[in-house]
């Protein structure tokens, strides 16, 4: 039996261990509900936490910040630990968000995202890519939470863990089952959490001391396909229609207001995200693949593909629009040489 086919068939025997009582037909539908509500940012309740987070560049460091979000999704996120850190913090006020990085004297500002228009988007992808399982789990934070556990369908995508509270469906605790490893990893957990009934509307602005450059992003044109982009960036994107595991694209922004103008295609398969960049490379440019991206040109295109899924993943999804593109130049020179 090949290395493969034992890590399947490993990876099987944990799936199964997950699920002794529920399968994707069995969970109930207040479970189902509390994850969707969830992933929507139908909270109901005002949240004020501290939260620790696991650091994926450092195994041994974590992150402490305080986390303030509304019921009408306004959020604040500021660095609490380490020290060196410390300043860096975020805010979306529901138009606009904000990250101050203190070390870089900046302040990115970008349209705000819509959680809701996400949402709708990806929960019908979430019962045919991933298998559900839901129990208890116990208190954290001194709050009572539903344990829910997502096993993609295609073992290499992983899994998600959620500990959602009961009541207002916050997620308290979040790990990642990595499949190279087979073992959880945790993301992150709520430490503290205080559910107030009123938070002040100046805690959604941010006022750094001393002087700072901004550099802001104008709103992104949402396209409904590549040839719209064709235009303003001088190369026809590629677009696949078949992408692995399950992944779908979710949607194609265009970057032009900067000298890097570029495509950027969101994908998901529901509950995890990736994303595609495509442009054509300057003289000089030193882009290459890394730990979390994996970049190849094609015809005078590049690609990269960001995500910190399993580097498989990364390359099926990036080899999909490689395929592509390589098939539309064919195309291409075969229609002009007729």
């Amino acid at each position: 039996m090949s290395i493969l086919l034992v890590t399947r068939a490993k990876l099987l025997a944990i799936v199964i261990g997950f699920l002794p009582a529920l399968t994707l037909a069995q969970i109930s539908d207040a479970s189902r509900e509390l994850l969707y509500r969830s992933l929507r940012g139908d909270n109901r309740a005002n949240l004020v936490a501290i939260l620790t987070q696991h650091n994926n560049a450092d195994a041994e460091e974590s992150v402490k910040f305080k986390l303030t979000r509304t019921t009408d999704g306004k959020t604040r996120q500021s660095v609490i630990a380490p020290l060196r850190l410390q300043g860096k913090e975020s805010v979306d006020d529901g138009i606009k968000s904000y990250t101050f990085l203190p070390d870089e004297k900046m302040m990115i500002v970008q349209p705000s995202a819509n959680v809701k228009e996400d949402a709708d988007f990806r929960i019908p992808m979430i019962s045919k890519n991933y298998i559900l399982s839901a129990k208890q789990g116990g208190k954290i934070a001194n709050r009572s939470v539903l344990q829910i556990t997502a096993m993609a369908r295609e073992a290499r995508v992983g899994g998600l863990r959620f500990w959602l509270d009961a009541e207002t469906a916050h997620v308290m605790k979040k790990s990642i089952y990595n499949y190279e490893e087979e073992e959880w990893v945790p993301d992150y957990e709520v430490l503290r959490a205080d559910f107030p009934a009123k938070i002040d509307a100046s805690i959604f602005k941010i006022s750094p001391i001393g002087g700072y450059e901004t550099l802001e992003y104008g709103a992104r044109v949402n396209l409904t396909s590549p040839r719209e982009a064709e235009k303003a960036l001088g190369f026809l994107p590629t677009a696949p229609k078949d992408l692995p595991f399950g992944f779908q694209i979710q949607s194609m922004q265009i970057n032009s207001n900067s000298t890097w103008k570029s495509l950027s295609m969101r994908l998901t398969d529901g509950l995890q995200k990736l994303t595609v960049y495509q442009w054509k490379p300057s003289k000089n440019e030193t882009i290459t693949s890394g730990t979390s991206s994996t970049v190849e040109t094609v015809n005078g295109i590049k690609y990269m593909v960001v995500t910190e899924l399993d580097p498989w993943v990364r390359k099926s999804v990036l080899k999909a629009f490689v395929r592509t593109a390589r098939n539309y130049a064919y195309i291409a020179t075969t229609y002009d040489a007729h």
